[in-house]
């Protein structure tokens, strides 16, 4: 958390940790509560209420929340999230956490004001934006009829949760028309920052020999046919009418990065939405560099994976590229930086698409096939994997360890065997753990806290609970888990 003195408004960091512990989230029932497009039934929220709960600082005076972090754990401390030594998720206003990602709503108020009366010009633009994540970004405009204008240093930013002012200042006076080529807009051919129907009546005024004060060929070509002609004043008409909206009439042109710049921006657009699309390869463990033919596919775009981050995916790799890139957005840069920012996203973008679609097309490799024990098995679906005997195991114990023998592999553990991973709580109250016998044993042990089970052989992977003792070691009876064939 941090703190705010609510005299001054000033945010400092606490002294010493402090946590709201042990408060119990609910489970959702009002659909109108949930992200757009998520189902009901598997989302739980918790309402911090600091008119409740009030910090204090060294000297007993309360303070209230500025920003905090926050941490989920099952209500049997099995499981946490984020993991032990990772940060907590900030949580401003009201947030959503699914597959370790953060998205939240903002609203962006947009207000156009007389620099010199104070007065609003205009109404206000308000937009809002549902389940976005601070990879996100968002652009505002000034109205340029109003005149030459204080850009604020927020008008294009990343989205964050909560409402984000921005504010135009307007000091009443011209606005210098672009020099010709320069992030001109296309259909303006008088100059004047905007396309109307005069830019229209000079195209054909040119046409016709007249003379025309200011006339800009650099941006008259308006349907983009590589020559000057009627056509082109009949598509402004079009465009100011409303009837053409499929163009690039009224967007900038020529150098300083107008074009380059409008179609980063749409490309970063359209590249947030496929990362947020396909969240569910972010906690994929298969790395580039593990695969060759990972490497051959990837040359095909231009990437050299043997380069590559090996502590990162390739959703990780992609959203880097991303948050790079969002720089040069937000803030433009010259024409060589948009360039390059450009080429880089269309690169990984691609990479990232035929990645997730064509190599990877069954979903993320979600573990390491060399240590089955890396699955998550919390959901009560367990793997088989190639190599290995899958045994799911049901008891009272709070702890098991497999340990097994014979065949062609022999003794693989020394006693009392492998820690088994547990899974989950039955509805029985029983314990769910299980273990990976190397296909090449025979028999195998359950130790626990418990006991232990008798002698046990095995051909194949198998679901057993623990029945009556003889001898003073449990028999077993036998059950059909929910297993999958991992890929």
């Amino acid at each position: 958390t941090e703190q705010m003195d609510e005299s001054t408004g000033d945010v400092e960091k606490p002294l010493g940790g402090w946590n709201v512990k042990n408060q119990n989230m609910t489970k959702v029932t009002d659909i109108n509560e949930l992200p757009e497009g998520e189902e009901l039934g598997k989302w739980y929220k918790y309402v911090i209420d600091d008119s409740k709960v009030v910090m204090k600082d060294e000297n007993g005076n309360p303070r209230k929340f500025a920003s905090c972090k926050v941490m989920f754990l099952l209500s049997n401390n099995s499981k946490q999230e984020p993991l032990n030594g990772e940060a907590g998720y900030d949580a401003s206003g009201t947030i959503y956490v699914k597959n370790k990602i953060v998205t939240f709503n903002s609203k962006i108020i947009t207000s156009h004001i007389d620099a010199n009366t104070g007065e609003k010009l205009a109404d206000d633009v308000v937009k809002e934006y549902n389940n976005v994540t601070s990879n996100e970004i968002y652009l505002t405009n000034p109205i340029k009829s109003l005149g030459s204008y204080i850009a604020p240093t927020n008008a294009s930013a990343n989205l964050k949760a909560g409402s984000t002012c921005v504010v135009y200042m307007y000091d009443g006076g011209e606005i210098d028309p672009p020099t010709p080529g320069d992030g001109a807009l296309l259909g303006d051919v008088d100059s004047n920052n905007k396309v109307n129907v005069k830019d229209a009546t000079a195209v054909q005024k040119h046409l016709a020999g007249m003379e025309v004060a200011t006339f800009n060929e650099d941006v008259a070509d308006a349907d983009e046919s590589g020559k000057i002609n009627v056509k082109d004043a009949t598509a402004i008409q079009k465009f100011v009418a409303g009837m053409l909206t499929d163009t690039n009439i009224g967007k900038p042109t020529g150098n300083g990065g107008g074009d380059a710049k409008a179609e980063l921006t749409d490309l970063y657009t359209d590249a947030s939405a496929f990362l947020k699309d396909k969240a569910d390869f972010i906690e994929e463990y298969a790395l580039g560099t593990d695969s060759d033919e990972l490497k051959e596919k990837a040359s095909k775009y231009g990437f050299n994976l043997a380069d590559e981050d090996t502590s990162k995916n390739e959703y990780q790799k992609f959203n880097t590229v991303l948050t790079s890139v969002s720089f040069y957005v937000v803030n433009g840069g010259t024409n060589e930086e948009i360039d390059a920012a450009l080429e880089s996203l269309k690169q990984a973008y691609d990479w990232f698409k035929y990645y997730t679609t064509e190599l990877r097309k069954d979903g993320p490799v979600t573990a390491d096939p060399s240590d089955p024990y890396s699955i998550d098995v919390s959901n009560g679906e367990y793997p088989i994997v190639d190599g290995y005997y899958t045994v799911v195991f049901s008891t009272k114990w709070k702890s098991a360890t497999i340990y097994s023998w014979g065949g062609t592999a022999g003794e693989t553990a020394t006693w009392p065997g492998v820690p088994m991973k547990w899974a989950l709580t039955n509805d029985y109250g029983e314990e769910q753990y299980v273990g990976y016998v190397p296909a090449g044993c025979t028999n195998y042990i359950i130790n626990g806290d418990g006991g232990q089970t008798i002698d046990l052989e095995i051909t194949g992977s198998l679901g057993m609970y623990m029945a009556d003792m003889t001898g003073g070691k449990y028999n077993v009876g036998y059950w059909d888990p929910n297993f999958y064939t991992l890929k």
